[in-house]
């Protein structure tokens, strides 16, 4: 039986120029297993093919350094390839044969980013094509070296700054050690790069994001978000609940969700080590109850974007507060700092209980990091009192009236709040 001829040749160079870079990367095939990836951080030509039954991707470079011509040729030679029972991811390999680091970071690429989100995906394609690849991505992996490393560092500080040089470095870590353990290279050549990037590069300041503390100005800001319409709002309220970080809330998935457990299972966007679960308190299960109701067949995300497959994006849950008078007085990533400060010091609660449910690694006596179901009861007390907290104080309750009603109820499952 016949495969079903593949059309060849849809694009134009006038089309490729053409496509609009959008905040939702997406795809425009060519044919034959050529497309054009048009991401936040630019335009990038893929080739996707099966190997042994297996489907796979080949980059095979950015626009416009590869025109659309070179683009075809690549495509061709790496048709080529498969059929003649040749993996192409062979074609990132150098003249001389060998496996350039450029092929080892895509590979690398291709398993960390299954479990991540748009959001996350977009800031690690910044840091890999425009400050890493760029400076040693057609470099042999093997005879890459400590100082081509540390060199490569210094130039993405100088022409992008501390902050974006010290990610990139983090990178070159990860796919370092990756590279060692499949085999790759008998020594990881970035194993030391982040003792030199702490000692060479400036301090980055680390900017406080504004939060409310005050309860009854907290007490305006939840009245001016049950005005906002739409999953923006919903997010909103999730966020002042939850105090996740606002990319985690927005990539909520559904398959991470037991509503009969009232239970939240995800992955800290900060350090993919930290596995957090959550309880989540009965304000916070009627708004997935009621996006369930609206799920579309297909959706995967909790708070879908337009788009099938894709989740709203994190910027847009900015713009509510920044364009209605809190610029500069509340952020969505604040109400994990408001959280904190009065979940401790109004209402009397642990804090090891506050940053376990921040995401933060928390250690016992002996210095062990407490895993992620622990003191699972207690935290689902705290944030079901921090709701009801929430909602009285949006009601216009006095705040003192209510911390001190709450400080009374007495024990917490074993805490006593004073």
């Amino acid at each position: 039986m016949s495969m079903p001829r593949q059309t060849l040749n849809k694009l134009t160079d006038r089309v490729v120029r053409s496509l609009t870079i959008k905040e939702t990367p997406y795809k425009v095939a060519d044919g034959a297993g050529l497309s054009i990836s048009v991401r936040p951080t630019g335009k990038f030509w893929v080739f996707q093919y099966r190997h042994q039954g297996k489907r796979s991707t080949v980059n095979i470079g950015r626009y416009p350094e590869i025109k659309l011509s070179h683009a075809r040729e690549i495509r061709d030679q790496l048709r080529s390839m498969s059929r003649h029972n040749e993996d192409p991811q062979n074609y990132k390999k150098g003249s001389n044969g060998d496996l350039l680091f450029s092929h080892c970071t895509e590979e690398f690429y291709s398993i960390y980013a299954k479990d991540k989100s748009d959001a996350t995906l977009y800031n690690t394609r910044r840091y890999l094509d425009d400050g890493l690849l760029p400076k040693i991505g057609d470099m042999p992996m093997h005879k890459i070296t400590a100082k081509d490393l540390s060199s490569a560092v210094l130039h993405i500080n100088s022409e992008q700054g501390a902050s974006f040089a010290k990610r990139v470095a983090q990178f070159m870590a990860r796919i370092g050690a990756y590279s060692e353990s499949q085999g790759y290279v008998n020594h990881n050549p970035a194993a030391s790069i982040m003792t030199f990037t702490r000692d060479s590069l400036p301090k980055v300041a680390i900017k406080s994001q504004p939060a409310i503390t005050n309860p009854r100005e907290l007490g305006d800001l939840l009245r001016f978000i049950d005005t906002v319409q739409g999953k923006t709002g919903f997010v909103l309220r999730m966020l002042s609940m939850l105090f996740t970080r606002p990319g985690e809330m927005a990539s909520m998935r559904w398959d991470t969700i037991d509503l009969e457990e009232m239970e939240w299972h995800y992955v800290s966007s900060k350090d993919p080590e930290i596995q957090v679960v959550t309880k989540m308190p009965r304000q916070a299960v009627e708004i997935i109850d009621y996006q369930k109701n609206k799920k579309r067949e297909g959706d995967i995300y909790v708070f879908p974007a337009q788009k099938p497959g894709h989740h709203l994006h994190k910027t847009s849950i900015s713009e509510p507060l920044r364009n209605n008078g809190f610029k500069g007085r509340a952020v969505p990533h604040g109400f994990r700092a408001t959280a904190r400060t009065i979940l401790v010091e109004r209402l009397r609660w642990p804090v090891e209980l506050v940053e376990m449910q921040l995401g933060h690694s928390v250690k016992d006596y002996n210095g062990r990091a407490y895993n992620r179901t622990h003191y699972i009861e207690d935290r689902a007390d705290m944030l079901q009192q921090w709701a009801d907290y929430l909602e009285r104080i949006k009601a216009g309750e006095d705040p003192k009236q209510v911390e001190k009603e709450i400080r009374n109820e007495g024990h917490q499952k074993g805490y006593r709040q004073k």
